[in-house]
């Protein structure tokens, strides 16, 4: 019987997310029994142990030797989830599956398998990915900033780069909020986690009774409050629009407002009082009726407000010191099926650089926040009889949003390329084909941007272009005028009768 109780009992099991209840000591289960960032009192049990597993799980190691913690088998799920959701950069790893040997004695964890998402070689690629898109996220973001400004910052840049979309295995993790755009709510809340954490934020992951839906309790100042990324971020998905309904609310607010998705964090015994979002300071923020991407930048901020005086206009307003300013009055209107009007407004912003990209109904400019000037970058010919919904900026490209007159058809696509942080229009053409008469001439016309287009065509003898892009039928047959214009080189097929 000794020997058979020393002996290592060596037991494979699978343990679930959502198949476990927490026995840590009572307090301890009091403490975290919501808060979605497990545990973070794990530490406290067993010092060191979240730092060793990491740093072995950074290593791709099979097998992690976590004798000397004295982890107990009832515990090791949460103390292994508590290193996982603590460190969003291991988004390699399944957090919700873990083999475990363990000492049938002691009843004490000794070694844990875990169970990677991809190879160690395709791990250290998409770290590099990651890491590459970490940095981008927080470009910009000076350590002076308030907590406040730092939080709605990176709020919106997830908010207008990531769309709600399965994405396979990396889905609830930060890989796929930051650097695919496609995620789920525990993706999106990951990555707001992880980013505030890189610039001096305390944040937590939070979840719903039935751990359906995530999202973030962060820190401002000595009070916490609710940050919901995902719930800003509606579907179906549109250029440049991001809510604030669900920014900076207390426990209250986070009810009254939610359609049952957040059920459950409050009025449990389980729940900690430590995380209690109680504070109103921030219930009538500026924010909360935008639903353009914010920028600072001068101790200012910059945003679009769609209902400007309650007109339905929209407005690009600097606010700095408490105050708004309008910069510009935006005086077009929307119209579905080219006559009615909608009361909404559509302008929707971006930024690249030193400067703000803002949509008109049928136009886009840019704002210089060095030069303070105006200029309107493109224009949609009246061919295009489609208006803009929305533009935003992500990476080296600006999209728009385009919907048909009858709001049936969408179109997203990229407007402007960014060299060197200088925009330029990305040029198209309104015909790929033409059928011509003998003798008869057309202008082939290339969209779009500035620079000189250079013309040519397939056969002289069918039909000849000049400099100006005036093509001339010249005899039965059919040939090809090729333009090229900044690098985009554009086929019209000519047909000659």
């Amino acid at each position: 019987m000794i020997c058979l109780r020393k002996a290592l009992c060596i037991i494979l099991c699978l343990i679930t997310a959502l198949g476990c209840a927490a026995v840590f000591p009572v307090s301890a289960a009091d403490k975290t029994g919501k808060i979605y960032n497990f545990v973070p009192e794990a530490e406290e049990f067993y010092p060191g142990v979240e730092d060793y597993i990491a740093a072995a799980l950074r290593e791709h190691k099979e097998s992690i030797n976590v004798a000397k913690f004295g982890v107990t088998l009832n515990n090791i799920i949460y103390v292994f989830k508590s290193t996982v959701f603590d460190n969003p950069d291991i988004f390699y790893v399944d957090a919700s599956i873990i083999n475990y040997k363990y000492n049938n004695a002691t009843n004490r964890v000794e070694i844990i398998t875990p169970t990677y998402l991809c190879s160690k070689s395709k791990q250290a690629s998409m770290t590099k990915k990651f890491n590459k898109a970490v940095k981008s996220f927080v470009s910009g973001i000076d350590p002076s900033w308030s907590d406040f400004t730092k939080a709605l910052i990176l709020h919106d840049r997830i908010a207008v780069n990531c769309t709600y979309k399965d994405d396979g295995l990396f889905s609830f993790t930060a890989y796929s909020a930051l650097v695919t755009g496609r995620s789920l709510c525990e993706g999106y809340s990951r990555a707001y986690s992880y980013l505030l954490s890189l610039v001096g934020v305390d944040s937590k992951i939070i979840n719903n009774d039935s751990k359906r839906h995530c999202w973030n309790c962060v820190k401002i100042g000595n009070s916490w409050y609710h940050i919901d990324v995902t719930s800003d971020d509606p579907t179906p998905d549109t250029c440049g629009f991001v809510q604030h309904k669900y920014f900076l609310c207390t426990d209250s607010r986070l009810l009254s407002i939610s359609n049952g998705y957040h059920k459950g964090f409050l009025g449990d015994a389980t729940f900690n009082d430590d995380y209690s979002c109680t504070s109103s300071k921030y219930n009538t923020v500026f924010a909360r009726s935008v639903t353009s991407q914010i920028v600072y930048a001068d101790k200012s901020y910059y945003f679009i407000n769609n209902n400007y005086k309650g007109k339905h206009q929209p407005a690009l307003i600097r606010r700095k010191n408490g105050s708004n300013k309008v910069l510009k009055l935006i005086t077009d209107k929307w119209y579905y099926k080219n006559k009615y009007a909608y009361e909404d407004s559509f302008s929707k912003l971006g930024v690249k650089g030193n400067s703000i990209y803002f949509n008109t109904k049928r136009s886009v400019y840019r704002y210089n926040l060095s030069t303070k000037k105006f200029k309107r970058l493109h224009t949609l010919p009246s061919f295009r009889t489609k208006s803009f919904y929305g533009i935003t900026v992500n990476g080296n490209y600006a999209y728009a949003t385009r919907y048909n007159s009858m709001m049936k058809k969408k179109e997203t696509t990229k407007l402007i390329r960014f060299t060197k942080n200088k925009p330029l229009v990305i040029p198209y053409r309104q015909y790929t084909s033409m059928n011509m008469e003998k003798k008869s001439k057309f202008k082939f016309t290339i969209y779009g941007g500035s620079g000189k287009v250079r013309y040519k065509t397939s056969s002289k003898k069918i039909a000849s272009v000049n400099k100006k892009g005036v093509i001339t039928a010249r005899k039965k047959g059919k040939c090809t005028v090729t333009a090229v214009k900044n690098g985009y080189k554009f086929k019209l097929k000519v047909r000659v009768r």
